[in-house]
């Protein structure tokens, strides 16, 4: 839960790996690499929160030029 008393919407990685495109395994990599976006894990559970996700996705977004 949020401070407001909002819930943050939670994602499994069969979800997350969805909405990004990738495979579940290379979502899997990526945790073991420390290079994909943030995880909790909840003794054998993998959870995202979808506003991690969206802030990933802008730190790793790339700017093309004219």
């Amino acid at each position: 839960m949020t401070n407001d008393g909002n819930v943050t919407e939670r994602l499994t990685p069969k979800q997350v790996a969805a909405l990004l495109g990738v495979n579940i395994d290379t979502l899997q990599e990526w945790r073991k690499r420390r290079i994909g976006p943030p995880f909790t894990r909840m003794v054998t559970r993998i959870i995202y929160k979808r506003s991690d996700i969206e802030a990933w996705e802008q730190r790793n977004r790339v700017e093309c030029g004219d």
